[in-house]
């Protein structure tokens, strides 16, 4: 038996400009929140709703990665995948071990 699962997709990255972008790529339609941090973030998991999580690139940086760290932490039902304008080993190795799950160029 297979149990159906809803989850929403919610983007989050603190440019304004990227954040609609990547809300436009998405599909308007098919995201369920857009944050400019991860605080709204965390606000809106905290209702215990499941979530694919988008993380903007603005969020590709050490600073950035600590805080996708402490959503993974406080919320492990949460799947993160992290937009970044250049793939690097180093940073997919930082963004893995932050709790990413997938890190898209």
């Amino acid at each position: 038996m297979t149990e159906d699962f809803e989850f929403d997709i919610v983007v989050i990255e603190p440019d304004t400009k990227l954040r609609t972008r990547l809300v436009s790529q998405l599909g308007d339609g098919t995201v369920a929140g857009v944050f400019a941090d991860t605080a709204e973030l965390s606000e809106f998991l905290s209702s215990g709703r499941l979530a694919v999580t988008v993380f903007g690139s603005g969020l590709a940086n050490l600073a950035g990665l600590a805080d996708i760290e402490r959503v993974t932490r406080t919320h492990p039902e949460v799947a993160a995948v992290l937009i970044v304008d250049e793939l690097s080993t180093n940073l997919l190795q930082q963004a893995l071990r932050a709790g990413v799950r997938d890190v898209v160029p």
